[in-house]
C-alpha cells in the first residue's frame, strides 16, 4: 500500500485532473470564446474556482470568467492557495521578462505586484498583476502606480 495522501491534497489533485480533462474535451469551444492569449489565465482561474465552487459546466465557467463574479468577497489568493499563486507568479515573471515594471531592474528578488492594489478594489487577474523588484513592491505598498511614481520622484 502506497503513502497515505491527505484528504485535501487528494481533493485538489482530483479537481485539477477534472479541470484539465474538461478543458481538453472542450478546447476548441474555449479557444473560440476566450481566445488563445487568455487560455492559460482561464485554465488557472478554473483551478481556483473548482476549489471553491466545483465544476459548473463549460458554458457556465466561461460565462462566469467574463463576469468575474465568483471571485467577489473572497480572501486574497496567496492566502488561500500557495501552489496556484506560485504558478501565477512564474507566468507573470516570464510574461514580463523578469524585469521590474517600475524601475527596470532585471532579475534579483522579484515579486508579483497588484497594479490596482487589492485594498483599493484590485483583483488577481493577470491584467492587474505585474513584476516588481522587492524594493519597489515594498515601497509601493497600497499606492496606485501614479501615486507611487510621484512618491518615488519626491523621495529620490
Amino acid at each position: 500500500m502506497g503513502p497515505r495522501i491527505p484528504k485535501r491534497s487528494w481533493f485538489r489533485s482530483m479537481s485539477r485532473f477534472h479541470v484539465d480533462r474538461e478543458l481538453d474535451k472542450h478546447k476548441e469551444q474555449v479557444l473560440s470564446e476566450i481566445g488563445k492569449e487568455k487560455y492559460d489565465a482561464f485554465h488557472i482561474w478554473c483551478y481556483k474556482i473548482m476549489d471553491f465552487h466545483g465544476w459548473l459546466g463549460i458554458d457556465e465557467m466561461i460565462s462566469h470568467y467574463f463576469k468575474q463574479d465568483l471571485d467577489k468577497g473572497r480572501v486574497r489568493l496567496q492566502e488561500t492557495d500557495n501552489d496556484l499563486w506560485k504558478e501565477m507568479s512564474k507566468y507573470i515573471f516570464k510574461r514580463d521578462k523578469y524585469i521590474c515594471s517600475y524601475c527596470g531592474k532585471v532579475g534579483g528578488k522579484l515579486e508579483v505586484d497588484h497594479i490596482i492594489p487589492f485594498s483599493k478594489g484590485g483583483n488577481d487577474s493577470f491584467e492587474n498583476l505585474t513584476t516588481s523588484c522587492r524594493t519597489c513592491n515594498r515601497q509601493k505598498k497600497d499606492k496606485s502606480v501614479k501615486e507611487f511614481l510621484e512618491w518615488r520622484r519626491y523621495h529620490e
